[in-house]
């Protein structure tokens, strides 16, 4: 992903500590409103901050907050598949929930993508938007994220 001259990009070590983004992105969007703020996480990292949206829409901030929502906590399936060879359902499955219907629960703009040709419009429709989105991209469950294809040469989780 490219960043360009005079632009930001923070994240954990390894993309694994769930729950950073949306306070994260509510943060800095309150720190510098002039600034197109943009949260990627999935989820099971959601459900542990997500509400943290009410604050955004409490103080005027408006970050972009884009959930990869497949109901399931993906990297620690990834984690059991690689350890002992297959995946405990039961213990990765996450309940369907529609984080647009959320969002706008709490006063922020809900939009759900299902189809990978609405991605980009959908997308610049959140970034043109003046308060806070949250954006719920449905994703296949039994995907595996590209860096964890070439750590792992792991194409499925199932």
């Amino acid at each position: 992903m490219p960043v360009y001259d005079g632009e930001s990009y923070i994240t954990s070590t390894s993309y694994v500590s769930m729950g950073l983004a949306v306070p994260g992105a509510v943060a800095t969007s309150i720190i510098y409103p002039d600034r197109d703020v943009v949260a990627l996480v999935g989820d099971g990292g959601f459900l542990m901050t997500g509400l943290e949206v009410s604050t955004a829409v409490q103080y005027g901030a408006k970050p972009r907050i884009v959930v990869f929502n497949d109901s399931i906590y993906r990297v620690l399936g990834v984690y059991e598949r690689i350890r002992f060879g297959g995946v405990t359902e039961a213990l990765v499955r996450l309940p369907r929930i529609d984080f647009a219907l959320l969002a706008k629960s709490l006063g922020a703009e809900g939009i759900t993508i299902t189809r990978r040709e609405d991605l980009k419009p959908l997308l610049m429709d959140a970034l043109d938007s003046d308060r806070a989105v949250v954006v719920d991209v449905h994703v296949d469950p039994s995907a595996v994220p590209i860096p964890y294809q070439r750590l792992y040469n792991l194409r499925s989780i199932s």
